[in-house]
């Protein structure tokens, strides 16, 4: 997970160099819906509902059309699925931690 969130800053950083500046305005104006989501669900593993998350990412129009357009596109972009890639680890990661939860509460009866 370390390294996930390592190589992520790192192509933030690049772009940050690419661009000549913080895009973080840019992105956070241009946004107007998420396109990553999760849904949860249950899983029935020996009789048991066991949750688990699961992301998704819904195909709207790509809301940074012209971000990064003058210098820094291709960085950008990539910036952007590397963070996708993160997100996803997280939230396997999170569903992971919930099932060790559950597991550490039901010893405990």
């Amino acid at each position: 997970m370390g390294r996930v969130m390592q190589i992520a800053a790192f192509s933030l950083a690049e772009v940050t160099y690419a661009v000549g500046g913080d895009i973080g305005f840019q992105v956070q104006e241009s946004a107007k819906e998420a396109r990553f989501r999760i849904r949860t669900k249950q899983e029935n593993v020996s009789g048991v509902l066991l949750p688990k998350f699961e992301s998704y990412n819904t195909e709207a129009k790509s809301d940074f059309g012209l971000t990064g357009l003058g210098k820094g596109g291709q960085q950008v972009q990539k910036c952007r699925e590397t963070y996708s890639r993160a997100v996803e680890t997280l939230v396997e990661l999170a569903s992971l931690q919930v099932l060790r939860d559950l597991s550490a509460h039901k010893r405990r009866r």
